[in-house]
């Protein structure tokens, strides 16, 4: 049956808000504290981990055009219960590039050697990082003392097109970083919004955003998204390769997402030989990053054996 999202504020009423923002800020005041380590990975060079909380080791893969810093509002979520490593994946600020050489099998050694080095066993992966976190599970299956508990993933692509990239990549070299996101945002089509608005006017919009040192993150955001989306395409094509995966896997996916996205929920579960799926109502694609709360909650009943 679906899980449904229960995050609503309702009618409080003024003094109701009131107390909720004085929870809030107590909630800020009692974060725990981030911190910053790299890790060395056999792939080459060293990968940055933004790490918060105490617990059981968790490491969080992110998805494409996104960068660890997007999910500090999830990571914050988990960190009540878990030790948190969300990491900074490589071609990203303080991570080795992804070289000529990029593939998924590197992201895969990155995540296996984070934990190794950390002890942690649970892995989460979001879109793109779903498919490198399913890369890293196969590489462990069907060795002694695999390096994972538990596996949750959040919407791995499905029917990845890539026929945008070489507009894309003309956009990039020319220094229109802009116009470069928003032919990257249609092309990968994840978001039913970005599908309703023409460009013309998300170019307004992102021109409105991307400014100063806006405009420098978008740049390192936008620098290794060809690469990563070639090799997301080139793995999600065959996923019946991950009917190895072993460990015990929990499927996310939202009923607000992209039709093909649901359908590639459902196909992956099929796959997935120890795999649950669910159904969270009314989320969409970006969810992780902009609910955080509901998909925390879903990770933590199943990482705790629900």
């Amino acid at each position: 049956m679906p899980g449904k999202s229960r995050w609503s504020r309702g009618d409080q009423g003024e003094a109701g808000r009131k107390l909720e923002k004085a929870r809030e800020m107590d909630d800020e005041k009692n974060e725990p504290e981030e911190r910053l380590e790299s890790f060395a990975s056999p792939a080459g060079g060293r990968i940055l981990c933004r790490i918060r909380g105490q617990g059981p080791g968790l490491v969080l893969l992110g998805g494409a055009n996104s960068s660890a810093e997007h999910y500090t509002p999830l990571a914050k979520e988990l960190a009540g219960r878990y030790t948190v490593y969300n990491v900074e994946r490589r071609g990203r600020p303080g991570s080795a590039p992804q070289g000529p050489d990029y593939s998924l099998i590197q992201e895969a050694s990155d995540a296996a050697a984070i934990l190794a080095a950390t002890g942690a066993r649970l892995l989460f992966g979001h879109s793109g990082g779903a498919i490198a976190a399913l890369e890293t599970a196969l590489a462990a299956s069907g060795q002694a003392g695999q390096l994972l508990d538990r596996l949750a993933l959040y919407e791995p692509p499905f029917e990845v097109r890539t026929d945008w990239l070489r507009e894309f990549e003309e956009l990039l070299a020319a220094g229109r970083y802009v116009e470069a996101q928003v032919s990257a945002m249609t092309g990968i089509g994840a978001s039913p919004l970005v599908a309703r608005v023409d460009r013309e006017r998300l170019q307004k919009v992102f021109a409105a955003y991307y400014r100063g040192e806006r405009q420098e993150e978008l740049l390192w955001l936008l620098r290794p998204l060809a690469a990563e989306i070639r090799a997301v395409k080139a793995a999600s094509d065959c996923p019946e390769r991950y009917e190895r995966v072993e460990t015990p896997t929990l499927l996310l996916w939202g009923s607000a997402s992209e039709e093909r996205l649901r359908r590639g929920a459902r196909a992956y579960a099929k796959i997935l030989p120890n795999c649950r799926d669910l159904c969270l109502e009314e989320l969409d694609h970006g969810s992780p990053r902009t609910r955080p709360a509901v998909v925390a909650r879903e990770l933590a009943a199943f990482f705790e054996g629900g």
